[in-house]
């Protein structure tokens, strides 16, 4: 199998366990230039990039099909740009400084 310099996959701890720490490797990957791709089984798939300092969220909604454009709309206003999409589970990311997708203790839950 052909190595891809440009690509790598990365496992995750698993998001119902722990997301915090998912979302802040994420971001310490992407100050290294590897910047979230998409979801891959068990993990996720990062591309080679410029360095850059983001913030990631996850956000747990079933939207369906032909509402996904409208819902991403929500985010990308609130200045999250939505990063890649599986099942109930979206990835958003945002430079630092962003206020948080959610605020509250009611929404965090």
């Amino acid at each position: 199998m052909k190595k891809q310099k440009d690509k790598r996959y990365i496992s995750s701890g698993g998001l119902a366990f722990s997301e915090g720490k998912d979302m802040k490797k994420l971001s310490k990957l992407a100050k290294k230039g590897w910047i979230l791709q998409s979801f891959a089984p068990l993990g996720y798939t990062l591309r080679k990039s410029n360095p850059r300092h983001l913030i990631y969220s996850l956000d747990y909604q079933d939207v369906p099909k032909a509402e996904m454009e409208g819902y991403y709309a929500i985010f990308r206003a609130g200045g999250w740009k939505p990063v890649c999409s599986a099942g109930g589970m979206h990835i958003f990311f945002a430079v630092p400084g962003m206020r948080p997708i959610y605020t509250g203790r009611s929404t965090i839950v």
